[in-house]
């Protein structure tokens, strides 16, 4: 079983999605619903994108690298395999909340840069 544990900011954006969830799909379960048979959004790669899903797994891990994560929980975080020649490795899982702090610095890292790009368009327009 793979479990992510989530930054403290995506859990108040998961929140705050319920909440217009329950307001705009009252009574339907998905965290994205939608006016569909299913109820939910289809699968990304069904629809028209102007990037490949795939590509948020390569800004994940780039982020990751540049906040200071270390390879082996950027491995565990993506659920990628590890490396098989490390008998050591095999025996070290830890859990999501031993995972939490990394994920809390990409969330970090991610935040500031897009907060960076913000005044950078905002002193464009000014």
């Amino acid at each position: 079983r793979f479990e992510l544990p989530l930054a403290d900011h995506v859990l108040v954006l998961l929140r705050r999605r319920i909440r217009e969830n329950n307001i705009d799909y009252a009574g339907n379960a998905y965290l994205f619903p939608a006016n569909s048979v299913r109820g939910c959004i289809a699968e990304p790669r069904e629809r028209s994108l102007s990037f490949s899903p795939h590509a948020l797994r390569h800004v994940f891990t780039t982020v990751a690298g540049a906040a200071g994560v270390p390879l082996y929980q950027i491995k565990l975080l993506t659920n990628h395999g590890l490396p098989k020649f490390d008998v050591t490795l095999g025996y070290m899982w830890p859990t999501a909340e031993q995972l939490r702090p990394c994920v809390e610095l990409i969330a970090a890292q991610i935040l500031q840069s897009i907060s960076g790009e913000q005044q950078g368009a905002a002193s464009k327009t000014n």
